[in-house]
């Protein structure tokens, strides 16, 4: 359940320089690292479902519409009815008409949110004789944006309360920045693209790897019903 409240965090990381007078900047501190966890990965208090499209025959664009805070398609998979299920890879955007007729094998799903937007397949499908399928899919929804008035509101932040913690440590992470303290850290990236963190930092980033190993995240590979899927404990 989540009850935290942002402010908690800032007020907590001002304890550790000495009060200085920071608040000015708190709400650009107490959003970003809000918004560094919502991105960081899938977590599933940040997906929804987008509404399922039944494929129709000959058809390369699909009428769908957006939730308000809709970012960007995440998964998605083909469900024929029959206990079979493709999954269909999500790219940003797809050339229109084109030729090719077939099962499609990716989508790109691109409009304003809150408005119709457009599911578009990689092929123009056939003609079906049965049943069609339907494409189901996920969708990141956007990060919640802090305000003054809310940064004393319980639950703005989302994640459940388990994760306070790594919040709190990304925000002192950016108190010590701003307090131009050296405790706040490093970033190094190496040849290949590697990071190596130092300080506060590397304490947040290692919290957000936490997250990441015990959350349960999208496999991307959609089973049939009669499969079971694995999981990490």
């Amino acid at each position: 359940m989540a009850t935290y409240k942002p402010r908690t965090a800032f007020n907590k990381a001002l304890g550790y320089v000495k009060n200085m007078p920071l608040r000015d900047v708190q709400l650009p501190i107490l959003d970003q690292i809000s918004k560094m966890m919502w991105l960081y990965a899938p977590w599933r208090w940040t997906l929804d479902a987008l509404p399922v499209v039944p494929l129709t025959s000959s058809t390369q664009d699909y009428v769908v519409a957006l939730p308000s805070d809709f970012l960007y398609a995440t998964d998605a998979y083909l469900a024929d009815g029959n206990n079979q299920y493709d999954t269909l890879l999500v790219e940003p955007a797809l050339p229109s008409n084109v030729k090719v007729i077939g099962r499609p094998k990716r989508i790109a799903v691109t409009g304003t949110p809150g408005e119709n937007g457009t599911l578009r397949t990689s092929t123009i499908t056939g003609t079906f004789t049965a049943t069609p399928p339907s494409i189901i899919s996920l969708y990141k929804k956007a990060a919640p944006t802090l305000t003054l008035p809310n940064l004393h509101t319980a639950g703005v932040l989302v994640f459940p309360d388990d994760w306070a913690w790594v919040y709190e440590e990304g925000v002192l992470w950016q108190t010590y920045v701003w307090a131009e303290d050296v405790r706040a850290g490093t970033v190094q990236v190496g040849a290949q693209g590697q990071a190596q963190y130092t300080g506060q930092r590397a304490a947040f980033e290692d919290g957000l790897a936490k997250m990441k190993d015990r959350e349960k995240l999208p496999e991307n590979e959609p089973v049939a019903k009669q499969e079971t899927r694995k999981t990490r404990g």
